[in-house]
């Protein structure tokens, strides 16, 4: 399910701007990246907001008013948070156009979960959604700002790396 325009636009800018902010704490990460690329050439940085339903960022406040406003505009029962983080992949000088990032399943296993994507601005890099053959898509999301993807957990899908926006952050 695509949610457009999931926050009122002050809220969608206030985000973005803290997140863009050159003072917001990113950390590196090379899981989810491309394995066929150079070792370190592939890359994202990550904020984990929270985890087991524990925050584990001073910063949690930025996302509260997206689970706000998806319990508004949905009828999703929230019972709790197993992790709330964000990505940042930046744009790499690359030879081929779409680099995607390996397909993989935010959750597998026992139980029911919901993943909101929620891209917070502008960028190419899109999303592929594949059925359970992992090799046959089924959509493709282009990141736009203040929209959001809700898919069930263990649905298989992988992210694009950015090749002409500098950066791809959800």
């Amino acid at each position: 399910m695509i949610i457009e325009k999931i926050l009122p636009d002050l809220y969608a800018k206030k985000i973005c701007k803290a997140i863009s902010s050159a003072y917001f704490p990113w950390y590196w990460s090379s899981e989810n990246i491309v394995r066929t690329a150079p070792d370190g050439q592939l890359f994202q940085f990550i904020h984990s907001f929270l985890k087991n339903n524990q925050p584990i960022s001073s910063r949690l406040d930025l996302v509260e008013p997206i689970i706000y406003y998806l319990k508004k505009r949905t009828d999703i029962k929230i019972k709790n948070f197993v992790r709330i983080k964000a990505n940042l992949i930046p744009r790499i000088v690359q030879t081929e156009e779409w680099l995607e990032n390996l397909i993989h399943q935010d959750m597998s296993g026992e139980g029911h979960f919901i993943s909101l994507i929620y891209y917070i601005d502008d960028s190419d890099g899109e999303t592929t959604i594949y059925q359970d053959d992992m090799k046959t898509a089924i959509e493709k999301i282009t990141p736009t700002a203040n929209k959001g993807t809700l898919i069930d957990s263990k649905t298989w899908h992988r992210s694009a790396v950015p090749f002409t926006h500098k950066r791809r952050m959800v």
